[in-house]
């Protein structure tokens, strides 16, 4: 019997594992390093310096997790991420290099 339900054979999404899967630059390799991994699609550039590994399907959570990653304890219970930074992390912005908080 053959199926039309894509979705459901479609091999998983990997879970990103934050920090343990984030790539930051500086720390193990160059910028200029990780924007190669990530031209060969290695990685997906995500955040200004911030990468993750190419299996990783992006979305608005995800994105949402490395941007409150990124701001640490900047990011407080009565902060908010605004601007370009809630634009990129609805996926309106292709990238940005500043968070808005």
């Amino acid at each position: 019997m053959d199926t039309r339900n894509t979705p459901a054979t479609e091999p998983r999404a990997a879970a990103l594992r934050i920090p343990g899967d984030l790539w930051i630059a500086g720390e193990m390799f160059t910028r200029n390093e990780l924007h190669a991994m990530a031209h060969n699609g290695l990685l997906h550039e995500v955040l200004g310096d911030y990468y993750v590994p190419g299996n990783i399907r992006l979305n608005a959570s995800l994105r949402a997790r490395v941007a409150a990653f990124a701001c640490g304890r900047e990011l407080s219970n009565d902060a908010v991420l605004a601007r370009q930074t809630a634009a990129w992390i609805h996926g309106l912005l292709p990238s940005v290099f500043t968070l808005c908080i």
